[in-house]
């Protein structure tokens, strides 16, 4: 095994280059393709963004409820450890008690994917890919 793909499906996952962050509304094509890998268990109803004292802040209704979270502002970079809590806070708010979760991995040769697959899975990737680094 040496494709991610062989684990885990495209529809599981996406890669981006994580710079570019220059507001919290930045956030949102994130937050939408981090739902998608849900194959329908979250779904953004709205987003709004403020930003205050050093944090971009973010109010979301996700299937029909209120949600909030916000991740501390680093330079232009997506801030993967505190999104990557966000979301997962935001699965427990509705109720989901699967195996899965929101993962954020990178490589030398991605610059980082978030995934929404079980803890085996993210080890598995771990253990037959090139060496990753959490978020």
């Amino acid at each position: 095994m040496n494709e991610l793909n062989d684990i885990i499906s495209d529809d599981e996952f996406y890669t981006d280059v994580p710079d570019c962050i220059f507001s919290g509304n930045d956030y949102k094509d994130h937050i939408l393709r981090a739902f998608k890998t849900t194959n329908g268990i979250l779904k953004l109803d709205d987003f709004s963004s403020a930003y205050k004292d050093g944090r971009f802040e973010f109010n979301l209704i996700v299937n029909g409820k209120t949600s909030a979270f916000s991740v501390e502002r680093q330079s232009d970079y997506i801030n993967l450890p505190e999104f990557e809590e966000g979301l997962n806070k935001i699965l427990q708010e509705n109720g989901y008690k699967g195996e899965k979760k929101f993962i954020c991995f990178g490589s030398a040769e991605m610059d980082y994917a978030l995934a929404f697959i079980s803890e085996a899975k993210y080890q598995e990737i771990r253990s037959n890919l090139m060496q990753f680094s959490i978020g």
